[in-house]
C-alpha cells in the first residue's frame, strides 16, 4: 500500500500541473485540438479518480475482514500427521454466557493434548506389535468421520507414510467394506481393481496382494477400522484375522479408557493422576504393579482406613479374592479367597452400581455387605463399593472403609467410581495383550511354543551364552514315517498322535527348557546350561517314552518312533541358523539309517549314541 500511495501522490500532481496548463494558461488555443487536449485531460482525471476509489473500497474491506478474523478464535487446522478422533467422543462446546480465563484455556488445551499425546504413544505401539507379530507391509487406523463421509487416517505403522491417503471416501473399496458391513475382510491373493480397490494409497500404490481389515467398535458401534496389508500373496490367514480383531479390541479399550479421562478436564488434579495411573501402565506391566498404584492414587486423593481391591476368579463368577489390601485390615491377607454368597459386593459386581454406606451400625445385617470379609472391616463405621468394569465386563471391586461416620461424599463416589473404570481399562487391556501374546507365540494344535517363539528364545539364549559363557544344547526331534499315519488313518488321528507325543517331550524336560513345535511332525527342543554329551541321555530316554508308548483312539492302535539331532552352542555353531542347520544334519543321519535313534553333530559326520 506505501508504494501505491507514493505513485498516487506523483500522478496527482502531474494532474494538477496539466489542469492548471491547459485550462488556466492563456496560450491553449480554443480550437478543436485545444478542445481534444481538454476533454482527454479531464477522462484522465476521471479514470484516476476512480482507480484511487476502488483501492481504498478494498483496503476497506481487507481492514474489517481482519478485525472480525482477530475477534474469533482461529478455525481449527487439521494436521496430517495428529487426526482427532471424530465419532469416539464428541466434545460438547462452552455455553456462551460461561467465560473461561485465557489462562484456564491455555490449562485445559495442555491437557487434552497430553492427553492426545499419550494415546497415539499408545496406539503406535500397538501398530508396532501389529507389524512384529503378522509381518506386514504397513498397518493402519482409520476414524470414521460420519457427517463428511470419510474414514480418517489415525495412525500408521508404514515404511513411508506419506503415500497414505489422510481421507478416504467411503464407498465399495475394500477399507468401507470392513466398516459399512461391521465385518472381518480377507483378501489373500487378489490383484486392486475397480471391483476390489485399496483406496488408502496415493499414486503410485504399491503391489499390494494381501489384505485384512477388521472393524474397531467403540460402546458396540463401529467407528473405524483396522487393516493390514503386505506385497506378497497369502500372507494372512482367518486365524491372524482372528488375532488382528483381538488387537482391535484392544484399540477401543485403549479408547474408553482415555474416554474416562477425558471427561474429567476440569479436575486438574485428579485428571493428572488419573493420567499417571493411565500412562505409567505399558502393556507389560504386570496386574500387582496396576493394583500398586491404584493404591498410590487412592492414597492421595481420599482419606480411608482400609482399601481392598476383590478380583472375581472369572466373569461370573462366584467367587472372588483379595488382590490388594491398604491400611487397617483384620484377619486377612492377599490371596484370601471366599465365597460372594447373597450379599451386597455380589449385587455391586452385577449390577455394575456404586454402594454408599454413611454408618454400618445402622444397617440391620451389616454381615450381608461383605460376606466373609465383615470380620476384617468389623470396625468400621463408612463403606464404600465400587465396580472394576470395562466395557459389560466384571472384574471385582474396590472398597474403602473408614472408622469414622458419613466420611465419604457423593464427589468421593464419583472419584472412585472414575477409578474404577480405569482400573477396569486396564486390567483389559492386560488380559486382552497376555491372550494375544498366548495365542501369537502358542502352536493351536500341541499347546506348544510356535516357530516364532522358539526363535525369539534361541536368539536370547544365545546372546545369554556369549554374556556367562555358559552352552547349551539344541535338539530336531522328527517322528518317523508320520505320513504313513496320516495316510492311513486320516489327519484328525495324525493329529492326536502329534498332542501326545507332545506331551511326552514337554514332561521329559525341566521347566527351564523349552519345547516348540518347528513344523509339520518336526519339534524343537533347547536345553539350557547343558552340553551335548550332557543332552545324550535325556533326548534317548524322550526316545524311548515315545516308542514304548501305544496311540490308541476310536479303536486305532499304533506305536510310533522319533529321530533326534543335537547341536550344542558354541561348540558346533556360531550363530542361530548354523545351529539350527547342523542339529537338523544330524537328525537326518538317523533318518537315513532307519530312524528311531539320537545323534550328535561333530564336524562333517555325525555320531550315534550308544
Amino acid at each position: 500500500m506505501g508504494d501505491n500511495i507514493r505513485l498516487y501522490f506523483v500522478l496527482a500532481f502531474l494532474f494538477g500541473l496539466l489542469t492548471i496548463g491547459v485550462f488556466l494558461y492563456p496560450g491553449v488555443p480554443e480550437t478543436g485540438l485545444g478542445f481534444f487536449i481538454k476533454v482527454l485531460v479531464i477522462a484522465s482525471l476521471g479514470v484516476y479518480l476512480w482507480v484511487v476509489l476502488q483501492e481504498l473500497q478494498i483496503n476497506v474491506i481487507a481492514s474489517s475482514q481482519a478485525q472480525s478474523l482477530a475477534s474469533e478464535s482461529p478455525p481449527p487446522v487439521e494436521d496430517e500427521e495428529t487426526v482427532v478422533i471424530t465419532s469416539v467422543a464428541d466434545r460438547q462446546e462452552a455455553p456462551a454466557s460461561r467465560k473461561v480465563s485465557p489462562a484456564a484455556k491455555t490449562e485445559r488445551s495442555d491437557q487434552e493434548l497430553n492427553a492426545t499425546k499419550a494415546y497415539h504413544r499408545f496406539q503406535k505401539l500397538t501398530l508396532e506389535i501389529i507389524n512384529e507379530t503378522l509381518f506386514c507391509h504397513a498397518a493402519v487406523v482409520y476414524i470414521a468421520d460420519v457427517p463428511k463421509n470419510q474414514l480418517v487416517l489415525q495412525d500408521a505403522q508404514h515404511p513411508e507414510a506419506g503415500t497414505l491417503a489422510h481421507r478416504v471416501d467411503i464407498g465399495t473399496d475394500l477399507l468401507s467394506q470392513a466398516f459399512t458391513e461391521d465385518e472381518m475382510v480377507l483378501k489373500m491373493t487378489f490383484q486392486p481393481s475397480p471391483e476390489a480397490p485399496i483406496m488408502y494409497y496415493r499414486e503410485p500404490a504399491p503391489p499390494i496382494q494381501s489384505f485384512l481389515a477388521v472393524p474397531i467398535h467403540y460402546r458396540k458401534r463401529v467407528i473405524g477400522v483396522l487393516a493390514v496389508d503386505q506385497t506378497a500373496r497369502e500372507s494372512f490367514s482367518p486365524e491372524d484375522g482372528r488375532l488382528l480383531s483381538h488387537f482391535a479390541q484392544l484399540i477401543s479399550s485403549a479408547m474408553v479408557q482415555f474416554d474416562v479421562l477425558d471427561r474429567l478436564t476440569e479436575q486438574r488434579d485428579l485428571y493428572a493422576h488419573l493420567s499417571q495411573v493411565n500412562t505409567k501402565l505399558s502393556l507389560s506391566d504386570s496386574v500387582e504393579e496396576l493394583f500398586g498404584e491404584s493404591i498410590r492414587f487412592s492414597r492421595n486423593l481420599f482419606d480411608y482406613d482400609a482399601l481392598v481391591i476383590i478380583l472375581l476368579q472369572s466373569q461370573n463368577s462366584e467367587q472372588a479374592e483379595i488382590a490388594s489390601l491398604d491400611g487397617r485390615i483384620l484377619n486377612y491377607q492377599q490371596g484370601y479367597r471366599f465365597e460372594l454368597k447373597d450379599s451386597v459386593l455380589h449385587e455391586v459386581l452385577t449390577t455394575g452400581k456404586s454402594r454408599k454406606f454413611a454408618d454400618l451400625n445402622q444397617v440391620r445385617d451389616s454381615s450381608r455387605i461383605l460376606p466373609e470379609l465383615a470380620g476384617g472391616l468389623s470396625d468400621m463405621r463408612s463403606l464404600l463399593m465400587v465396580p472394576i468394569q470395562s466395557n459389560a465386563d466384571n472384574y471385582g471391586a474396590i472398597v474403602l472403609g473408614s472408622l469414622q461416620q458419613g466420611k465419604f461424599t457423593d464427589g468421593a463416589q464419583e472419584i472412585l467410581r472414575i477409578l474404577g473404570s480405569v482400573v477396569g481399562a486396564s486390567l483389559n487391556r492386560f488380559y486382552l495383550y497376555r491372550y494375544m501374546h498366548s495365542i501369537a507365540t502358542r502352536d493351536g494344535l500341541t499347546n506348544l511354543h510356535n516357530y516364532r517363539a522358539f526363535k525369539e528364545r534361541l536368539e536370547e539364549e544365545i546372546q545369554r551364552s556369549k554374556r556367562y559363557q555358559t552352552p547349551f544344547t539344541l535338539c530336531i526331534a522328527d517322528l518317523d514315517k508320520f505320513k504313513r499315519i496320516n495316510d492311513t488313518h486320516g489327519h484328525l488321528y495324525g493329529d492326536f498322535i502329534l498332542k501326545e507325543s507332545a506331551a511326552i517331550i514337554k514332561s521329559s524336560v525341566r521347566s527351564i527348557d523349552m519345547v516348540a513345535r518347528y513344523g509339520g511332525e518336526e519339534f524343537a527342543i533347547l536345553l539350557v546350561n547343558a552340553t551335548a554329551d550332557d543332552v545324550l541321555k535325556t533326548a534317548d530316554r524322550i526316545r524311548e517314552e515315545v516308542e514304548k508308548q501305544v496311540f490308541e483312539k476310536e479303536h486305532i492302535r499304533e506305536r510310533i518312533t522319533l529321530s533326534i539331532g543335537l547341536a550344542e552352542f558354541p561348540a558346533h555353531a556360531p550363530d542361530a541358523d548354523t545351529l539350527i542347520e547342523r542339529a537338523d544334519e544330524a537328525m537326518y543321519q538317523v533318518k537315513r539309517v532307519g530312524g528311531n535313534s539320537v545323534r550328535k553333530y561333530e564336524g562333517t559326520t555325525s555320531v550315534e549314541e550308544v
